[in-house]
């Protein structure tokens, strides 16, 4: 089997400044002028190939390779005129052997080569390149000429390169249902949090040498009467930099090997209960993230804590004439209200939301 895609997206960019003080009228509000304005495009064009080989009578083996095209483009730069297209190719291969030992027992192992580009804004920030030099100084995405200009042939910030190899089983009856699943996940200039934030409030990013992440997801899911099922996962991680220097304001490289990555908690674990009967369903959901450090230098000050909380969801269909068809849900998110930080960067922590409720209506033809 094979298949081909092509897409393209296109847009204008633009910022203005909404609230201010000592500024001219024309520069704040709805109506004022753009501080920053460009039009940005990406294109994507895809093959890709899929082939499934039985073996023997329980032994499947499948094979998939995709070419992948991306290209952005920054043209019509109101205020600094700079303009560049990057293109990128990737080849990603993934092969894969799945062993029925039973109807109800399965084991698997997958291996793939995947390739990731970066976004337009780790390539180029229209937004900080167009601003006054009072603002602070702007680091370049792009490697520079000896006469200062941008060499827009020359992104600084790499795609990111993923070998992948998992392996797991899956067993499954009538009343009960387990899964596990090995990974060992071999990052290549992965794209992680580097610190601080933007202007906007957003993450910085850029590239480390080399990242690791291993290890196991186990789930289950049990049926314990016809109206009443219980599921559950749990994620245990190891999230590892391998190779990443930083270097002070004076240029002295600090090597962090070793050390875990920013924003990846190394335990992640769900569980939920739902009811059904006639129409009705009822929904009672569990989430626990552990602790995550903010910064890649292991400070301990700046960690999120690891927290719980509870989703309830309610549904109800209606079955009467005049009533038939619609559909009455509710949700309460963060059901006992806990107060909590979400995730965090260097020593900014965002909380969460606090309790919260959605209802709705709707109505199925």
């Amino acid at each position: 089997m094979w298949g081909r895609n092509y897409v393209c997206i296109a847009r204008c960019i633009g910022g203005v400044c909404k609230k201010a003080q000592g500024l001219p009228a024309e520069l704040v509000g709805d109506g004022a002028r753009r501080y920053y304005q460009y039009r940005g495009a990406k294109d994507i064009a895809s093959l890709y190939a899929h082939q499934s080989l039985q073996l023997r009578p329980n032994v499947y083996l499948m094979a998939d390779l995709q070419y992948a095209y991306k290209r952005y483009r920054l043209y019509d730069e109101k205020y600094v005129g700079n303009e560049f297209s990057v293109p990128y190719h990737f080849l990603n291969p993934r092969l894969g052997l799945n062993y029925n030992a039973s109807s109800k027992l399965n084991f698997y192992i997958n291996l793939s080569r995947t390739s990731r580009e970066p976004r337009l804004k780790n390539l180029y920030d229209a937004a900080e390149s167009s601003t006054p030099a009072s603002w602070g100084p702007v680091v370049p995405q792009f490697a520079t000429r000896p006469d200062g200009s941008l060499d827009f042939s020359q992104p600084l910030v790499k795609p990111e390169k993923l070998t992948d190899v998992e392996f797991g089983f899956g067993w499954k009856t009538s009343a009960l249902s387990a899964s596990a699943n090995l990974f060992y996940m071999d990052f290549r200039d992965e794209i992680i949090k580097k610190g601080g934030l933007d202007r906007f409030g957003q993450p910085r990013t850029g590239n480390a040498e080399r990242t690791l992440h291993q290890g196991i997801e186990l789930s289950a899911g049990l049926k314990l009467r016809p109206q009443v099922e219980l599921q559950g996962n749990v994620h245990f991680s190891k999230n590892e930099l391998k190779r990443y220097t930083v270097y002070t304001s004076d240029g002295t490289p600090i090597r962090l090997d070793g050390n875990p990555i920013a924003g990846f908690p190394q335990t992640l674990a769900n569980l939920r209960a739902t009811y059904s009967w006639h129409h009705l369903y009822l929904s009672l959901a569990m989430q626990y993230v552990g602790k995550q450090y903010t910064d890649n230098f292991k400070n301990e000050a700046n960690t999120v804590d690891p927290y719980t909380v509870f989703n309830l969801n309610v549904r109800y269909q209606f079955q009467t004439p005049w009533l038939k068809g619609l559909v009455l849900q509710g949700r309460v998110m963060n059901l006992f209200n806990k107060k909590y930080f979400m995730y965090g960067v260097d020593q900014e922590f965002f909380p969460a939301a606090t309790r919260n409720a959605f209802l709705s209506l709707q109505f199925i033809l």
